[in-house]
C-alpha cells in the first residue's frame, strides 16, 4: 500500500507530506487540499494534470510516494511540465502492477467512465479484450478495432440507456472490476456523487487502496478506516472540520495525539490490540493545540482521550514513557534506514535527533513506516497503550482523572 505521499508545488500544497492508511477518507474545508491529493496521485501514475495547477511556474512539480518502505519520486519540469526522468528516482518497474483510477467531483459521463475502465484492461487483441472485461460491460462494445490516443484508450461504445442518477451510480459500481494481475488504487472526489451508499463498503473491498473525499455524514460515519482532516490555515480556526461531518451519537472516542506522524504508530498498535474499530486517532498539529481541540470536541458531545509523548505534560492526559514516539523504533531499523551505527536508541530526545543526520521532519516521516512493517508484539508501546486504554475505560470513558502511567525501572 501507499504509506505516504509528498507533494511539492501543486494546487493547495507548497510542500506537504500526507500519511495514508489502508484506506483513507479526507475531510476539510474548501481549498484544504483534498482534491489536490487525488489529482497528485493521478499525475504520478497516469501523468495527467493541468499545468494551470502548478503554483510557481519556474519550479518543478514533484510527487513522491512510499510503498513497502521504498520511495518513488516523479518530477515534472518547466516549461512544459513533462516527466523528467533525470530528476526522478526509484525503480518504477516495481509499480507495474498498480493501476490508479481517478473519479472527479463532477461524475464522468457513462461513456467516458467506461472508457477509463477499458483502459485498465487494455490489450491490442479485441477478442481477448472482450473476454477479459466483466460480462456486463462486454455488451457495451461494438465490434470495432480499439485505438490509442495520447491520453487513454478510445473505444466505440453503445451505452445502455439509464434515466436516473441512481441507475448511473449503480452502473458505475457494477462495471468496476479489478483487472487481473493489478492492484487497483481508486481516488474518488465526493463519493456521494458517483456511487450509492449501499455500495460503499463493497466498493472499498474491490480495491487495493481507496482514497475518498466526502461531505456526506452517512459515508463519513460509516467509514471504518483512517479519516484524515485537512486544514486550510490551522486546526484552531477550522475545528468544525472535525465536528460538523461526524455524528456524535455513533462516534467512537477520539484519541488526540500531537502530530500526523504519530498516527501510524497509534493506529497499528490499536490493530494489534484488536481495538482499531473502537477509537479514531486524530492529530492536532502540535501539543499546543491538543487542549483546544479537546474542549471543542467535548462541547460538541464527543469523548476524547489525550495521549502525548513523554516530554509533554498536559492536564487530563496520559503520557508515554519515552520522550518522543520515534524512540520506540528498533535501533537496528534506524541504522538501516539512516546509515547510522547506534548501539541502542538514545533515551534523551535531543540526543536521539542529533544522532541521526537528517532533519527531524524526515526522521519522523521515515520512522512512521516502522509500525507498519516491523513493530514486534513485545514492543513496550503496545503494553503502554493497552494499559492506558484499560485505565481510560475503567474511568468511565473520559472522565477527568489523575492516574498517569508511571515509569517503571
Amino acid at each position: 500500500m501507499i504509506e505516504h505521499i509528498l507533494i511539492k508545488n501543486f494546487r493547495a500544497f507548497k510542500d506537504e507530506t500526507i500519511i495514508l492508511g489502508d484506506h483513507t477518507l479526507f475531510i476539510g474545508t474548501h481549498s484544504s487540499g483534498k482534491t489536490t491529493i487525488l489529482k497528485a496521485l493521478d499525475a504520478f501514475f497516469n501523468h495527467t494534470f493541468e499545468t494551470a495547477s502548478i503554483r510557481h511556474k519556474q519550479n518543478d512539480f514533484i510527487v513522491e510516494i512510499a510503498i513497502d518502505q521504498k520511495n518513488y519520486r516523479k518530477v515534472f519540469s518547466p516549461p512544459h511540465y513533462q516527466f523528467n526522468p533525470q530528476k526522478s528516482t526509484g525503480d518504477f518497474q516495481n509499480l507495474h502492477s498498480y493501476a490508479y483510477l481517478y473519479l472527479p467531483k463532477q461524475p464522468l459521463m457513462m461513456e467516458n467512465y467506461i472508457n477509463q475502465l477499458i483502459g485498465l484492461y487494455y490489450t491490442p487483441n479485441l477478442d481477448k479484450l472482450q473476454n477479459d472485461l466483466p460480462k456486463n460491460m462486454q455488451a457495451l462494445l461494438k465490434k470495432n478495432t480499439p485505438f490509442i490516443t495520447n491520453k487513454t484508450l478510445q473505444m466505440p461504445l453503445k451505452p445502455l440507456k439509464m434515466n436516473t442518477k441512481k441507475a448511473h451510480k449503480k452502473a458505475r459500481f457494477t462495471y468496476l472490476k479489478t483487472p487481473k494481475d493489478k492492484k487497483l488504487l481508486l481516488g474518488i472526489d465526493l463519493i456521494e456523487q458517483s456511487f450509492l451508499f449501499e455500495d460503499f463498503k463493497p466498493l472499498i473491498d474491490k480495491t487495493h487502496q481507496c482514497f475518498i473525499v466526502s461531505k456526506q455524514k452517512q459515508f463519513i460515519n460509516n467509514f471504518d478506516y483512517h479519516i484524515h482532516p485537512l486544514y486550510r490555515s490551522n486546526i484552531q480556526n477550522e475545528v468544525d472540520t472535525l465536528t460538523k461531518p461526524l455524528n456524535q451519537t455513533k462516534q467512537k472516542p477520539f484519541i488526540l495525539v500531537e502530530g500526523k506522524y504519530d498516527v501510524p504508530w497509534f493506529e497499528n498498535v490499536l490493530k494489534r490490540l484488536n481495538r482499531y474499530q473502537d477509537y479514531r486517532v486524530m492529530p492536532c498539529g502540535g501539543y499546543g493545540n491538543i487542549q483546544f481541540v479537546e474542549q471543542q470536541l467535548q462541547k460538541a458531545g464527543y469523548k476524547t482521550l489525550i495521549i502525548t509523548d513523554g516530554d509533554v505534560t498536559l492536564d487530563n492526559s496520559y503520557n508515554l514513557k519515552r520522550e518522543v514516539i520515534e524512540q520506540y523504533a528498533d535501533h537496528a531499523f534506524i541504522n538501516r534506514r539512516f546509515n547510522t551505527n547506534l548501539k541502542a536508541v538514545p533515551g534523551n530526545k535531543h540526543r536521539f535527533f542529533k544522532a541521526i543526520p537528517e532533519e527531524s521532519s524526515t526522521i519522523k516521516r521515515v520512522l512512521a513506516t516502522y509500525p507498519l512493517h516491523h513493530l514486534p508484539n513485545d514492543n513496550p508501546l503496545i503494553a503502554e497503550i493497552k494499559q492506558i486504554l484499560n485505565d481510560y475505560e475503567n474511568n468511565q470513558g473520559g472522565q477527568k482523572h489523575e492516574n498517569r502511567i508511571k515509569e517503571t525501572s
